[in-house]
């Protein structure tokens, strides 16, 4: 079973975050984009949502940018990212998993970089855990 939590905000871009049920790290696709410097310091990396282990709390998401070349092409779908948060509530090991165009691919690696978590707890200890969201951008009439 797989929960989610929808955010919609600016009626622009609406984010899903996918808490994974049983999906094992090792079966990542290599070729996935991923970005060296948005890499974790060493840590255990949990399952949010199992065996004890909370759900982090979003605290800061900002919006991604919709680049005015995606406007003027009228692109519009969804970049799938997974992402790691941190025992410190940060994102790290941002990859992308589903590709809508470059410069949106990296609006949302930009956005989900910048993003904020009150970290996922196991026994009261902060711990990181990874996560799955989709950024969507869609078009205003």
């Amino acid at each position: 079973m797989i929960r989610k939590v929808h955010i919609a905000s600016a009626f622009l871009i609406f984010v899903t975050f996918v808490f994974p049920q049983d999906q094992d790290q090792k079966t990542a696709d290599p070729t996935n984009t991923i970005f060296p410097s948005l890499t974790c310091k060493h840590e255990k990396i949990f399952r949010a949502g199992q065996n004890g282990v909370t759900i982090p709390k979003v605290l800061s998401a900002p919006n991604p940018a919709y680049t005015q070349a995606a406007r003027d092409k009228k692109t519009q779908g969804s970049v799938a990212i997974a992402f790691v948060v941190g025992s410190d509530g940060q994102t790290c090991n941002i990859k992308v998993h589903k590709h809508l165009a470059p410069d949106l691919d990296k609006a949302a690696i930009d956005a989900v970089s910048s993003w904020r978590f009150a970290p996922a707890t196991l026994n009261d200890t902060p711990v990181a855990v990874n996560l799955e969201t989709n950024v969507d951008f869609k078009l205003l009439k």
